[in-house]
């Protein structure tokens, strides 16, 4: 079958042949096995399933975790007249009919789903009645707990497979180590998949670090870097605060047309500059994580990382998003110790105490406002102070754990209650609410505002005035529901069963995360080993080459900002107390103890250094003191509270210096 895939190959995409991951995944498929394939951003992971879709009787499922991601791939399939559809919130009732058409009468080969589309009953009920010839799933890192972005809605793909009576399973990712592996076959019931994993190195692509020991320099040497490099590219940071101050950095220093991109904007602009970018009307693109699944440009020169990423799973993939065209492109991380806080904030944020989850499903029970919808994201925020990031990753945890799901509604729905049945003096506003009467079930009636235009003839905004009208008349009550996700409460208390499972499994993924971000960190104080090495070595691959040409270091123009920097007196009072307190206290407390911080307990104000750095600001204090740690004058005693604690190093200095307060 793999030379009748090979033809599809040449009329639908206009290659010759495949590459060689490709084949060994596409012909595990054809021959209907259960396959789990690794292959790198820019590797073809959708002609995987795009090729045997065409060779197969019925229809392929292909399960996608972004609307954006299955349009871009719609719109490719329809420049091309390949036979795809989607079915999702955003498409309208006659495509949806087009598309279940083409698919009963075996005309349309490949479907696109989101995980979330099983929730409703009569797709459910419809789709179990056609012929799944192949259920793939795409970024099936989003299975497994331990990848790095889980979601709750593709554990349950496994109990759906099983109701479609089984069909071969494809899972596609770019970035799994072996751990992430098991888990996303084990997740999905195969026993004994065929795992293919492609080469994870990308030797067009010249890996940098920089470390840097203040905001300042870490921007002029961005500066630098970007009139060296040509466009276009892509610059991530971690915050949307970080993208707006580096944006307003770089307007007045570098003569590049600029973009900024992040999920806060509205879809229209996010669109808009999306499409400049893959169009070069933008030659440097600000962005953060939200940017970049399924965005297809070859020829993106350079990736910067501002701030470093949580996992090198993350920093692999959007690294990943350059030289697609096979030519040289750079990819640059820049390490300030101070951003290992960003990090640290999003690892305790993502991992809510079960305190926190049991705050956040009280507040969904008793809240007053409902409907509830996920966009009130601040209000439950405000109510449990708790941060945005945090509540949300809370109502992530108490949708997996089985205590609130979402209803999904994809349009304003309108719920009327008819009080009194009598005619109305307007004959237009009468003709209308006897439609109303006509369509309602003992006087009660629940729909979509769109099935009231399609009967009435009325636009949206017509009706919401005629209903208004009709209730002001006190004829009718009626109440409108936006379109949006509503949270529904399943269990509105913790069993002690759950409760002591999620203390147990949520102590495992904190330090889990802490150790995937120690590695980040150990990737970047690589001062004298290859860093395509240890890249490849931590995805399970082995290289053994001496010096790879291609990394700052095998080139030798790494260069240690960090170690080039002097002691001062902010240095040395920091130095005096650590040996003061040698390892009694963390890097936060000695900071607002330097500082003078009075919210602090009492007993820290005796202290003779309490408030020995009155002068300076708290986050300087803080900067200084991870820059001592960088250049081991101080070290950090790992434990359950990390301490602080004086290295020979350090103490030589304030023997040297003979200082004294």
């Amino acid at each position: 079958m793999i030379n009748k895939a090979i033809e599809y190959l040449k009329q639908y995409f206009h290659y010759d042949d495949f590459r060689l991951g490709q084949k060994l995944i596409i012909e595990s498929v054809l021959d209907k096995k259960d396959t789990v394939g690794i292959m790198p951003t820019g590797g073809g992971k959708s002609l995987c399933y795009q090729i045997p879709a065409l060779c197969f009787d019925g229809v392929t499922i292909v399960i996608s975790p972004l609307i954006s991601l299955m349009k871009d791939q719609m719109d490719f399939l329809n420049s091309i007249n390949y036979p795809a559809g989607m079915l999702n919130s955003t498409v309208d009732y006659f495509y949806q009919n087009d598309v279940k058409n083409r698919t009963e009468n075996g005309s349309l080969k490949l479907l696109y789903l989101t995980p979330e589309r099983f929730k409703n009953k009569n797709f459910y009920e419809w789709l179990l009645k056609q012929k799944i010839s192949l259920f793939c799933i795409d970024e099936a890192h989003c299975i497994s707990e331990w990848g790095h972005d889980f979601r709750p809605e593709y554990r349950k793909l496994s109990a759906i497979i099983k109701d479609l009576k089984n069909p071969p399973i494809l899972a596609l990712t770019a970035t799994a180590t072996e751990e992430v592996r098991d888990d996303i076959a084990k997740s999905l019931g195969i026993n004994k998949p065929n795992v293919f994993v492609s080469g994870f190195n990308r030797d067009n692509l010249i890996y940098g670090v920089q470390n840097h020991i203040s905001f300042e320099k870490k921007n002029r040497a961005l500066i630098e870097f970007l009139g060296k490099v040509s466009s276009p590219g892509i610059i991530y940071v971690s915050s949307i605060k970080e993208g707006e101050n580096l944006l307003n950095v770089l307007s007045s220093n570098v003569d590049k047309k600029l973009g900024i991109y992040h999920g806060s904007l509205a879809p229209k602009i996010r669109k808009k500059i999306q499409e400049d970018f893959l169009e070069n009307r933008v030659d440097i693109l600000i962005a953060t994580n939200a940017f970049g699944m399924g965005v297809n440009k070859p020829d993106i020169r350079f990736v910067a990382h501002y701030n470093v990423p949580g996992t090198i799973e993350a920093y692999y993939q959007e690294t990943g998003r350059a030289g697609r065209d096979g030519k040289t492109s750079y990819c640059l991380l820049m390490h300030l110790t101070d951003d290992e806080r960003i990090q640290q904030f999003f690892i305790e944020s993502k991992n809510p105490s079960f305190e926190d989850l049991a705050n956040v499903l009280d507040i969904i029970v008793n809240v007053k406002r409902k409907p509830l919808y996920t966009d009130d994201i601040t209000l439950l925020a405000g109510a449990s102070n708790l941060n945005s990031f945090k509540v949300e990753a809370a109502m992530k945890q108490l949708h997996f754990l089985g205590y609130i799901d979402f209803e999904y509604i994809r349009d304003m729905k309108v719920n009327i209650s008819i009080i009194k049945d009598k005619n109305v003096v307007d004959d237009d506003l009468n003709t209308f609410f006897e439609e109303i009467k006509n369509i309602s079930r003992d006087n009660e009636l629940s729909c979509f505002i769109d099935a009231l235009y399609k009967r009435t003839g009325y636009m949206r905004d017509d009706i919401i005035e005629k209903l208004d009208a009709l209730q002001k008349l006190k004829l009718i009550k009626y109440n409108k529901i936006k379109k949006g996700k509503i949270i529904k409460i399943l269990k509105n208390k913790f069993t002690k069963a759950d409760k002591l499972n999620y203390i147990n499994k949520i102590k495992l993924k904190m330090e889990f995360d802490q150790a995937k971000f120690r590695e980040v960190v150990k990737f970047c104080s690589i001062s004298s080993d290859c860093r395509r090495k240890f890249l490849l070595n931590y995805f399970g691959e082995e290289y053994n080459e001496p010096n790879c040409g291609k990394c700052d270091v095998c080139r030798g123009t790494y260069i240690s900002n960090v170690e080039n920097f002097s002691i001062q007196l902010i240095h040395k009072k920091i130095l005096y107390c650590v040996f003061l307190r040698d390892g009694e206290v963390g890097k936060q407390k000695i900071a607002k103890i330097m500082k003078g911080s009075y919210d602090l307990e009492p007993r820290y104000r005796d202290w003779d250094e309490f408030g020995m750095l009155k002068e300076a600001d708290i986050k300087t204090i803080a900067n200084e003191i991870n820059l001592l740690i960088k250049t081991k004058y101080l070290l950090l005693k790992q434990g359950k509270y990390p301490v602080v604690t004086l290295s020979i190093k350090g103490l030589n200095v304030l023997k040297r210096e003979s200082f004294k307060i």
